[in-house]
């Protein structure tokens, strides 16, 4: 509301007395005719306007005039002093965010935000501006923005594969604008919004070789051992052990979810084997999922079982069997003559001394 006081500082008496101010509404004055050194006071009122406030005060100025007497037209308009009613700006935004799902989607699909941009303070806020550095194709209806007035941006977010290592996606969007006749406003921070995953670590193994049969001691059994990431977060660490296979060979400690590898290994076999009917053993593997302090517990492979070829002891050749011979038939025993009685020795008659005979010496008979 303004008051004005009217002076005739004149020496002769003005009729048809007029106060105008453009910027005012319902002028009215006591008056229309003053007496040399006479006053008036008018008043009138200004309905602030956004413009007022954008421009941070208020100014006017009024003006008077009058008709002095034997005149067909009024002296000149006499302004009055300006009177300027300072304002106090209070430029203000506010941001609240949200998001369309409650849980984490898959890799690869989206998370859908909106954001509602509030003119929270006094003055026209211009340049009005949405960031958020975690989301694409973010569009806003307006950059303007009158005290009050509110508008909805929207935007999304495509879930990755470190989304679901965390567990979670959180962000936080932010918004800033300028006043008039002055720099952009600091970024106010919205809500931060977080969607939860439901992390489920998981690995499988299977076991599997090539060797249909153990045969002998020092045969070589080679193992191969696939390994797979079936949960839904980047398994790292992973470690395949086999109580079998001293050396076990991964091409890789780190497997995303879906990822596959495989390791191999060789099992040298043994006399203890040898005496059994089939190797078997079982593999495991494990790993540690993201923001974990240890693995997870060792998940156990399918049982592979070789049969084993068994030993046949060397045969054993019998000696003949001995035919015993025929038992001998005692012959009958002879029965002894009876003794023959020896007739009694006859005396040789004695011999006459006859000379010794002489051998005649052989006729040689020579030829003729």
């Amino acid at each position: 509301e303004y008051a004005f006081v009217v002076a005739n500082t004149g020496n002769v008496t003005m009729t048809d007395v007029v106060v105008t101010d453009p910027k005012v509404t319902g002028m009215e004055c006591s008056e229309t005719t003053l007496a040399p050194g006479a006053t008036m006071g008018c008043t009138a009122v200004h309905v602030v306007t956004q413009a007022d406030l954008d421009a941070g005060e208020f100014r006017n100025v009024a003006a008077v005039t009058g008709t002095p007497p034997g005149s067909d037209a009024p002296i000149p308009e006499v302004p009055s002093n300006e009177v300027v009613v300072p304002g106090t700006p209070g430029p203000k935004l506010s941001i609240l965010k949200a998001a369309e799902q409650d849980e984490l989607p898959g890799v690869g699909e989206d998370i859908n935000y909106t954001f509602l941009v509030t003119n929270t303070g006094n003055v026209t806020m211009t340049d009005v501006v949405v960031s958020d550095p975690k989301v694409l194709d973010l569009e806003c209806p307006e950059t303007v923005l009158a005290p009050g007035a509110t508008m909805e941006c929207s935007a999304t977010h495509r879930v990755t594969q470190a989304d679901w290592d965390a567990g979670r996606f959180e962000n936080v969007a932010a918004v800033t604008g300028t006043p008039p006749g002055g720099e952009p406003i600091d970024p106010v921070p919205s809500n931060p919004v977080i969607v939860e995953g439901d992390p489920d670590p998981a690995l499988s193994i299977v076991k599997s070789t090539k060797t249909e049969l153990v045969t002998e001691v020092g045969q070589k059994v080679d193992y191969a051992f696939v390994v797979t990431n079936t949960g839904n977060v980047t398994m790292a660490d992973v470690v395949v052990a086999d109580p079998k296979v001293a050396d076990i060979a991964c091409p890789e400690t780190v497997l995303a979810p879906g990822a596959t590898m495989e390791c191999a290994g060789t099992y040298v076999v043994t006399a203890a084997d040898m005496e059994a009917e089939s190797v078997v053993n079982i593999a495991s593997v494990t790993g540690t999922p993201p923001g974990s302090d240890g693995p997870i517990p060792e998940v156990p492979s399918n049982e592979v079982r070789i049969p084993v070829k068994p030993v046949v002891p060397p045969a054993t050749t019998e000696p003949p069997a001995t035919t015993e011979p025929p038992a001998t038939t005692e012959p009958p025993a002879t029965t002894e003559p009876p003794a023959t009685t020896e007739p009694p020795a006859t005396t040789e008659p004695p011999k006459p001394d006859t000379p010794p005979t002489t051998e005649a010496p052989p006729v040689t008979s020579a030829p003729r």
